[in-house]
Formats: structure tokens, C-alpha cells, sequence
């Protein structure tokens, strides 16, 4: 006897973890409130951002 299934399940779709994965994974209005509360900055910001808490800027 196996521990095997006999009808084996596909592997779930994997979402990228950035943000267009994430949006695209989500539909309607789900999508729209991922879209009103993600922050966004420029590189710039962030990279000023880094430099004033001394975190490394590679």
C-alpha cells in the first residue's frame, strides 16, 4: 500500500511577491484597495531614506 494519492493535486499558482504580482492575483475591488493603501515613493525618497538610517544603499 502507498502513501501516494491516487489522484495527485497541481501544484497552487505561485504570485510573485512584488507589488504587480500581488495586484494581479487580487480581483475587482480587492485590487482597488491594494492600489489606495500601497505607500510609493521615488527611488530617490528611498534611497534617502536608507542613507538616514544607516542602511546600506547597493
Amino acid at each position: 500500500m502507498s502513501a501516494q494519492p491516487i489522484h495527485p493535486h497541481p501544484e497552487p499558482d505561485r504570485v510573485p511577491r512584488n507589488a504587480e504580482g500581488i495586484a494581479a492575483a487580487l480581483e475587482g475591488e480587492r485590487r482597488m484597495e491594494f492600489y489606495r493603501t500601497l505607500p510609493t515613493r521615488s527611488v530617490a525618497a528611498a534611497i534617502a531614506r536608507r542613507q538616514a538610517a544607516g542602511l546600506p544603499v547597493e
